[in-house]
């Protein structure tokens, strides 16, 4: 695995760890304003901009604590391209 690889993966695992641990100000540091994405879990349809995820993970508030020996967050098998 490459250098640029490796970092890649390291920031995105800085991002996973930022949503679970409902940091949403490293969150945010880590994404552009107009992201977009599908959230099959939350609507049907394409999602535009950082302020629905924001919201969300606000939304999720202190919970990230209380969960936080129940909840894992693994990459498996990851793969930049």
């Amino acid at each position: 695995m490459s250098e640029i690889e490796r970092e890649l993966l390291a920031v995105t695992q800085r991002l996973l760890d930022a949503i679970h641990a409902g940091d949403v100000e490293t969150y945010a540091s880590l994404c552009v304003a107009d992201l977009s994405c599908y959230e099959t879990d939350v609507a049907p349809y394409r999602i535009d901009n950082l302020e629905f995820h924001t919201d969300l993970i606000r939304a999720m508030g202190g919970r990230a604590d209380q969960y936080a020996n129940l909840v894992r967050c693994d990459m498996l098998t990851p793969r930049v391209q």
